[in-house]
């Protein structure tokens, strides 16, 4: 299916939840969509340590389709400059991109370049993923037991609204300077954390989430055009080089 591909759904959400991500990851690799998670493939022992909903998929997906998941992982700088890495071989189905960028940075990416976002429960950056998905209009489904969780973490971190503070700073304005656009019709920092609030005040959770993904898709599996993935900060060819990585590994 030239100029075409198979649908992305990102999975976001914190740790001690890897037994539902593991079985989504299961049901992402088996109705050949593409999963998209800011973590990578590890050993089980190493996942189950902490439950994190990145690895927790990832990792189901490689188990139930070892050869023929498709895997994309968005991995956040470990130190100041880290340099860029792709991690793809021709004829592979997984891209592990080493972004250079911090953890708040490159939430946006998993925010706006997936076609569906599942939210499980997590803190202040699953929160700002949440935000930067509504903004650029991504469906979002909430994971059964998740929006508690979320709802407290927002007042935790985010409740006092536009008040200035370092979680403000961390997860919206500096997400916003190397991504200008990335706040949408909300405007600003503050425009986000209000939307945000308006979002997880009238969310509802899902209990069947590949019913739900599906019938978001449409029944179609498949995309016309490119992904949102917004490119990364000052590489305008990095963009073209990540669609037509999507594209092979499509096929």
């Amino acid at each position: 299916m030239p100029g075409q591909r198979r649908a992305i759904i990102g999975v976001i959400g914190g740790d001690g939840q890897m037994a539902p991500s593991v079985a989504l990851g299961r049901v992402i690799a088996q109705r050949e969509w593409m999963l998209l998670t800011g973590g990578q493939v590890l050993p089980r022992a190493v996942v189950e340590l902490k439950g994190e909903v990145k690895d927790g998929s990832m990792l189901g997906a490689a188990e139930a389709s070892p050869s023929k998941a498709r895997l994309i992982g968005i991995l956040p700088a470990k130190q100041r400059a880290e340099a860029v890495r792709w991690d793809y071989a021709a004829g592979a189905r997984r891209l592990f991109l080493h972004t250079g960028q911090p953890h708040y940075i490159r939430n946006v990416i998993n925010s706006r370049t997936p076609d569906v976002v599942v939210a499980f429960g997590g803190s202040r950056g699953t929160l700002a993923e949440i935000a930067f998905a509504k903004a650029c209009g991504r469906p979002l489904l909430f994971f059964d037991g998740s929006l508690e969780r979320l709802r407290q973490r927002f007042q935790d971190n985010f409740g006092r609204r536009c008040a200035a503070s370092e979680d403000r700073r961390m997860y919206f304005d500096q997400p916003l300077d190397a991504y200008p656009g990335a706040a949408g019709a909300a405007g600003d920092a503050c425009g986000l954390i209000a939307m945000l609030e308006e979002v997880l005040s009238s969310a509802s959770e899902v209990d069947d989430l590949a019913a739900a993904v599906s019938a978001v898709l449409g029944g179609r599996d498949w995309r016309d055009g490119e992904t949102g993935f917004p490119g990364l900060p000052g590489d305008s060819a990095s963009k073209p080089h990540f669609e037509a990585i999507i594209q092979a590994i499509s096929q």
